[in-house]
């Protein structure tokens, strides 16, 4: 499937670049679980998509050297918070991961250390950046 160059989000942020690949997945997975359940009611499509995040998200880390919880960078990482929060990925301890992810974004640690979007951290951590 071909993904469009750029998306302007609900949030009223745009993402753009290899970053929308990874919006699309981190939203088709919580629309899924949402839809058919924790394991997605065995959807095969969910599955791949679900195997797909989750080795892109491991590659970073083990491949890349990435910090942990981290994806290739400060968009696709802040995408792929909700999905760990909601636990939609069997393959990883999805808390360990949301919080070593959330612990880079408060401490301005990695790719944080620059300025970010406010409106992509606020959408990617909601209300309960302020409890973690």
């Amino acid at each position: 499937m071909e993904l469009p160059t750029s998306i302007r989000h609900p949030a009223g942020f745009s993402i753009s670049g290899a970053s929308v690949g990874t919006f699309l997945r981190s939203a088709l997975l919580i629309a899924g679980q949402k839809a058919l359940g924790k394991r997605f009611g065995g959807s095969e499509f969910y599955e791949r998509v679900e195997k797909d995040l989750a080795f892109g998200i491991m590659r970073s880390h083990f491949h890349h050297g990435y910090p942990k919880g981290a994806h290739c960078c400060v968009q696709c990482t802040l995408a792929v918070i909700p999905v760990l929060e909601a636990g939609a990925i069997r393959y990883f301890d999805c808390r360990e991961l949301s919080s070593a992810a959330r612990r880079l974004v408060r401490q301005r640690q990695w790719r944080f250390a620059k300025s970010t979007d406010p409106r992509i951290v606020r959408w990617a951590l909601g209300d309960q950046s302020q409890n973690r």
